[in-house]
């Protein structure tokens, strides 16, 4: 191609690089000779390269002696190549190919080798895989289609009891009376007469406050309340001889009046700084010492009449009509479990409280002993008048669940008895018995005792109260 073109201009750009090109052509034979198929692409790109670059440089003037150096460069970098092509194709390169061969194949057969050892493993898996889970399938069939033995349950019919009807309330006590003692008047305190949580009878001194300047106070107005009642008596007299006027004797009448009103006033203050018992009860305790000056209305003790002691309670307004006077109301508290407390009904409001539309009562306890205090919280139980039937069934059949309760009701079918799971309504307990408001017959036969183990439809084997608990006795 050169020697064909040699009558055209080239510039030395040219000229580099087709060396570039010889270059890159002796590098893809030696390639394809040595490495093989997969470098020889490499060597085809390295080719196209100086190709691409040639079609694009800027054309410039050569001289003849360039150009024939550069087909003698030519000519000789294609005979080497020959040269060296041709000497690898002899009998004595053939180990060589072949060391080659097996080098270049070294690679590819440890990649099958290990993908064939991985797709063993995951197969080996996968078998034993497939065994256990058949294995585990004929456990579980095998063991649905072996005879068991029906569970035992106890069961109990349904009951109609006449029950007292009750009215049921939650309270607190309340004292009859229950006061602050405090001083209407300031002062020093000068005796305390008493002793926290004692009993006091109606007027018992309990404080007394300093009274001296008050009493000398009172002296002095009795002094001059005696003065004015000897000018009074001598006003009267000289009025009798006509020696004084009418409105003189009017003047010494109302000093000797005014006189005696101040002696008493002084008199009753006197009395307030000894503080006494408003009424009979148990005090609490003691807030002041000895010595403390008070002023006026300082809490001195607490007082409360706690014999008898009210209890204060609301019902729901559908209980109104229902309440009387004098109702009997029985009453526990937590201090005293397990007692109750008899008492009576005293005092309902008239009117129904419009935020809880309950109507709030008051009954009253003796409470002789005292036991009952202010402030107890109270389970309050009221008897309402007249009897009332209802369907009872023992506490231990019931399922207590957050969506509702239910029972199991046992019905003869074909193959025998079966279980069926029923929703009811349940009322009051009492005595180990459940009132069922709504949801059974009175002739339906229940589950009393084993209901944990049950399903619903389950067949069981019946067994009546008493011979299940004596079996399990004597295991």
């Amino acid at each position: 191609w050169l020697s064909a073109s040699s009558h055209q201009q080239f510039t030395e750009e040219t000229l580099r690089h087709l060396f570039s090109y010889a270059s890159a052509r002796d590098a893809y034979l030696s390639s394809v000779i040595k490495n093989g198929v997969i470098q020889s692409i490499i060597g085809i790109a390295a080719i196209d390269l100086p190709i691409r670059r040639f079609s694009m440089v800027r054309r410039r003037r050569l001289t003849p002696r360039l150009i024939m150096a550069l087909i003698r460069i030519n000519r000789f970098r294609f005979r080497s190549t020959h040269r060296r092509a041709r000497r690898t194709r002899g009998p004595r390169c053939y180990n060589g190919r072949l060391r080659i061969l097996l080098k270049n194949l070294e690679y590819p057969v440890k990649v099958v080798v290990r993908i064939v050892l991985i797709a063993a493993v995951i197969g080996g898996l996968w078998f034993a895989m497939q065994t256990l889970a058949s294995k585990k399938q004929h456990d579980l069939e095998a063991f649905a289609n072996m005879p068991r033995a029906l569970p035992t349950v106890e069961v109990g019919s349904v009951t109609v009891e006449r029950w007292q009807q009750y009215l049921y309330a939650v309270g607190s006590f309340k004292a009859v009376q229950d006061v602050s003692v405090t001083n209407e008047i300031e002062g020093k305190i000068t005796g305390i007469r008493f002793a926290s949580g004692q009993r006091v009878e109606e007027g018992a001194v309990l404080v007394t406050l300093d009274t001296s300047v008050d009493t000398a106070e009172l002296e002095a107005l009795v002094a001059e309340q005696r003065l004015n009642e000897v000018q009074f008596e001598r006003s009267k007299k000289l009025l009798k001889d006509k020696t004084i006027s009418k409105s003189e004797f009017d003047i010494a009448a109302a000093r000797r009046d005014e006189a005696a009103a101040m002696t008493r006033a002084k008199a009753a203050a006197i009395a307030k700084k000894t503080i006494r018992a408003p009424f009979s009860g148990v005090l609490g305790i003691r807030k002041v010492d000895l010595g403390e000056f008070l002023d006026a209305g300082e809490e001195i003790v607490k007082l409360q009449t706690v014999s008898p002691i009210y209890l204060d309670f609301g019902t729901p307004e559908r209980f109104f009509d229902k309440v009387t006077e004098n109702l009997p109301i029985e009453a526990e508290v937590a201090a005293y479990p397990g007692e109750v407390f008899a008492g009576r009904l005293v005092a309902v409001e008239p009117g129904i409280d419009r935020a809880t539309r309950n109507v709030f009562m008051r009954a009253e306890f003796a409470n002789p002993d005292g036991r009952l205090r202010p402030g107890m919280f109270a389970e309050v139980r009221g008897l309402l008048p007249g009897m009332q039937d209802v369907l009872t069934i023992p506490e231990t059949a019931v399922t207590y669940t957050p969506y509702g309760n239910s029972v199991f009701v046992v019905e003869q079918s074909d193959d025998g008895a079966r279980t069926i799971r029923r929703l009811i309504e349940t009322g009051e307990i009492r005595n180990g018995r459940v009132a069922v408001i709504r949801g059974l017959d009175s002739d339906a036969m229940i589950v009393s005792a084993g209901h944990n183990k049950l399903r619903n439809g389950m067949l069981v084997q019946v067994e009546q109260s008493g011979n299940l608990t004596t079996s399990m006795n004597a295991r």
